[in-house]
């Protein structure tokens, strides 16, 4: 018995809108929470500085 004729199925194409990058992704939420981002940012920053001054002290 012969194989059977498969068809070629075309690939289903990702749209532009679903393509965003990881960096466009962060522009955006920092665009609209830049108070949250600037308060995580000092959070780590002060963090660090604890750590590290507990380090060498």
């Amino acid at each position: 018995m012969p194989k059977p004729i498969k068809k070629h199925v075309q690939k289903r194409t990702v749209g532009e809108r679903e393509v965003i990058s990881l960096f466009e992704k962060f522009v955006d939420y920092y665009l609209e929470n830049k108070k949250t981002v600037y308060l995580g940012a000092a959070l780590a920053v002060l963090l660090i500085a604890i750590v590290t001054g507990l380090l060498i002290y």
